[in-house]
């Protein structure tokens, strides 16, 4: 069974600067005091809760829904934004995590799409 955790999303209003928390799911049912904190904080603004996917990328990191992959086949490379499709997370390109790289994520990097989704 994959680790379910979510990315909490916070943008600073006054600075517009980005903040990212993960959270289990225990820790969010149980109440976890750094989240309300977190939640309550009249400067910050929930902008997204991204799911984890259960998978990671060819280097060990976690990939989350609105995370930048770059994925090359060998039809050269293409950067894709991860997200929720139905019962199943897709990239709309990959499937298997030892061709894929986390390079960002659509909030600090939205430039890394160039266009495509």
């Amino acid at each position: 069974m994959r680790e379910i955790l979510f990315r909490f999303v916070f943008k600073n209003r006054e600075t517009g600067e980005i903040r990212k928390e993960i959270f289990s799911l225990n820790e969010i049912q149980s109440g976890c005091a750094k989240l309300i904190y977190l939640l309550r904080n009249s400067s910050l603004e929930l902008i997204a809760r991204d799911e984890f996917t259960g998978i990671t990328d060819k280097n060990g990191k976690k990939i989350f829904e609105n995370d930048i992959v770059k994925s090359d086949w060998g039809y050269g490379e293409l950067n894709t934004k991860v997200e929720f499709q139905d019962i199943f997370f897709a990239d709309n390109e990959c499937t298997i995590s030892e061709n894929i790289e986390v390079i960002g994520n659509i909030f600090d990097n939205p430039d890394l799409l160039d266009g495509s989704k």
